[in-house]
């Protein structure tokens, strides 16, 4: 009985060992050279010692190639070395200064720190040090000082030639554009004849309001005025001395163009023109005596050209 059993169980294991034979037989080994006996035909290649066409292999025949390695993931913040390289983002946690949006909450950065301006002096530099000239800063109070010639336009002149003007016009200002002023000159008149023998003066105190227009970079002045004059004159005869006195009113205008140079001052050509009319004159000698009374008919007419500065 315990013979039996020891041939069952031999037949078995010889049966499974020729299984395990027949299968390893079966499957080509693909790692081993590849050899058929016969030599295959034309049109057929040698796989897994059997001759197959190409379009009789399979999945199960073919080759296996051994599977690609998995690549480990890149680190975060990284790019592959290869093939177009994307541009580097903007940090977000770094606002750009031109986007106030993007601004972290609070108050802005100080600003850096400037050493104060100084001028030649030592003294600490302000805005108005340098003020540009062409802007004028104007008064209450107004003088324009002006010096220059004066020449009579009438018929009986013909005997002066150009005289000495000197002058000035003082006010005060009731507006940016409008002024009152009184003016008063001096004309030093200029005879044609001696001198020494014929001396004439004439002296105006007259009321002169006037306009003040600015125009671009400079002032245009005008205006009326109206006043009274005295014209005195000496005539030397030998040894008698003839002196005259004209009263009388007298009335005209002033125009000029004045270019600032300051804030406060400007520079510039003054026109005028003036007619005087005598109602009253007197004749005398120091040892005669003197007499007055209404000239026949006096009448003068002046134009003069002057340079002055205005404050």
């Amino acid at each position: 009985m315990r013979r039996g059993r020891w041939r069952d169980l031999l037949m078995v294991a010889l049966a499974v060992a020729g299984g395990a034979t027949r299968a390893v037989a079966a499957e080509p080994d693909l790692a081993a050279p590849s050899v058929c006996a016969p030599p295959c035909p034309e049109g057929e290649s040698c796989v897994g010692n059997r001759c197959q066409r190409p379009t009789d292999q399979s999945p199960a025949t073919s080759p296996r190639l051994p599977a690609p390695q998995a690549q480990p993931p890149p680190p975060p913040g990284s790019a592959p070395t290869s093939g177009p390289q994307p541009s580097a983002a903007p940090d977000a946690r770094l606002p750009s200064p031109a986007d106030d949006s993007r601004r972290p909450p609070g108050p802005a950065p100080p600003a850096p720190y400037q050493p104060p301006r100084l001028q030649h002096d030592g003294s600490p530099w302000t805005p108005s040090t340098y003020a540009p000239t062409n802007r004028r800063v104007k008064r209450r109070f107004r003088a324009l000082p002006f010096l220059g010639i004066h020449s009579y336009q009438h018929q009986e002149a013909s005997g002066y030639a150009p005289g000495l003007r000197l002058g000035t016009l003082l006010g005060g200002r009731i507006s940016d554009f409008v002024s009152l002023n009184g003016e008063l000159t001096l004309d030093v008149s200029n005879p044609r004849a001696d001198e020494a023998a014929f001396q004439e003066w004439a002296f105006r105190v007259a009321f002169s309001p006037m306009i003040e227009l600015p125009a671009g970079p400079v002032a245009l002045i005008f205006g009326a005025k109206l006043g009274v004059f005295l014209l005195r004159t000496e005539q030397i005869n030998v040894d008698l001395i003839v002196s005259s006195e004209l009263m009388g009113f007298s009335a005209g205008f002033d125009g000029g163009v004045f270019v600032p140079v300051s804030a406060h001052t400007s520079i510039g050509v003054l026109l005028s023109f003036d007619w005087a009319g005598a109602n009253q004159g007197c004749l005398g000698a120091p040892a005669e005596g003197s007499s007055c009374g209404s000239p026949a008919a006096h009448g003068a007419k002046l134009l003069g050209l002057s340079g002055g500065v205005l404050f």
